[in-house]
């Protein structure tokens, strides 16, 4: 009993340091995108900002459909089915990473770019149509993320050491993550689908 309640401590505290090492990479992905959006030229963005006001213009003014919702949530689940298989792999660390610091630096360009053109309307634009969804996306994406690292090296430990095959309570735990991860995606594509297409409707029509 010992054992095993030192070893879940064990884990829970390397997961914790594996989740800080994520989040600062995805902080660094934030900035990286942020900064992106100053080399830009201006036909670019001016492009992009004719996009987004379009864009900005169709989702307060229409109603959310089912095959819209699905395609939402195809999407964020296929990014939990591609974690979960790279944490299946011992080639999937450098990867996981990727996606991590790609997501940050996605989410930096657009904050960046509508607080850069739109000022104080780009930041309550940003504050309505990326905040909400991500407060969930964010974390649940970091979760996943480190669980993937972890059981990718712990595949990778395995194999060089030659050591006993994985136990099931880490298989079970590493799955356990995943699904959560799922569930709080679907709740976040509920989220971007109902409550920023009403949020976004209220700020635009505030100002026009």
């Amino acid at each position: 009993m010992k054992r095993a309640i030192g070893t879940l401590a064990t884990r829970t505290r390397i997961l914790r340091g594996t989740l800080l090492f994520t989040s600062i990479l995805f902080i660094m992905g934030v900035i990286f995108g942020a900064i992106l959006v100053n080399v830009m030229g201006p036909e670019q963005r001016n492009e992009l900002l004719d996009d987004l006001n379009q864009f900005f213009l169709h989702v307060s003014h229409s109603q959310t459909d089912s095959p819209g919702i699905l395609n939402m949530l195809g999407e964020e689940l296929r990014l939990v089915l591609v974690l979960w298989i790279l944490g299946l792999s011992v080639i999937g660390f450098p990867l996981i990473l990727a996606i991590v610091f790609a997501k940050g630096m996605a989410i930096g360009f657009t904050v960046g770019f509508l607080v850069q053109q739109l000022t104080w309307k780009g930041i309550l634009l940003a504050a309505v149509s990326v905040l909400p969804q991500n407060l969930l996306l964010i974390p649940a994406l970091l979760l996943a993320s480190s669980a993937s690292i972890l059981f990718s090296l712990s595949l990778l430990r395995m194999i060089f050491r030659k050591g006993p095959a994985m136990v099931r309570e880490e298989w079970l735990q590493y799955n356990g993550i995943m699904l959560t991860v799922g569930g709080i995606f679907f709740v976040a594509v509920l989220v971007e689908s109902y409550v920023s297409p009403y949020l976004i409707g209220w700020v635009t029509s505030a100002w026009s």
